[in-house]
């Protein structure tokens, strides 16, 4: 099946959470992976991606670290999922190919169109505030 996100956007959703729950505070990348449970390496690129996109800072060096560059308020799951995937993945076709659209349907189209927008009326919708509103949990 075609998601309309990556591992990546996970990551970044999951570490934005935490980061929502505290937003004055400046995270160092080993609390965020140590409170959320993924890797360090791989959330470091992801927060880079954060930073370059305009919603987080970072700091180096000691007392460094990553904070808000703009309230969690203002920052739509999808902005953040466009800022990870470095551009929309969002018109893929369920079944993958190439060219999919209403003119050139694939058998899954009809069907699936209405609930890839409502997810994405959803991301659109839904902030980074939101989530920290919601229960946190580890991924098993």
């Amino acid at each position: 099946m075609t998601h309309l996100y990556t591992r990546g956007s996970e990551y970044a959703l999951r570490a934005l959470q935490e980061m929502a729950v505290e937003p004055d505070r400046r995270w160092t990348v080993a609390d965020i992976c140590e409170h959320v449970a993924i890797p360090e390496q791989f959330t470091r690129k992801v927060l880079q991606s954060l930073v370059r996109s305009g919603i987080l800072t970072s700091i180096r060096g000691p007392g460094g670290g990553y904070s808000f560059a703009i309230p969690p308020e203002t920052i739509s799951l999808s902005s953040v999922i466009v800022s990870v995937e470095s551009g929309p993945r969002f018109d893929l076709c369920i079944l993958g190919y190439e060219h999919c659209s209403d003119l050139d349907p694939c058998p899954l189209h009809y069907f699936w169109a209405p609930i890839k927008n409502s997810a994405l009326a959803m991301l659109k919708e839904r902030t980074v505030a939101d989530l920290a509103k919601e229960p946190r949990r580890r991924k098993q």
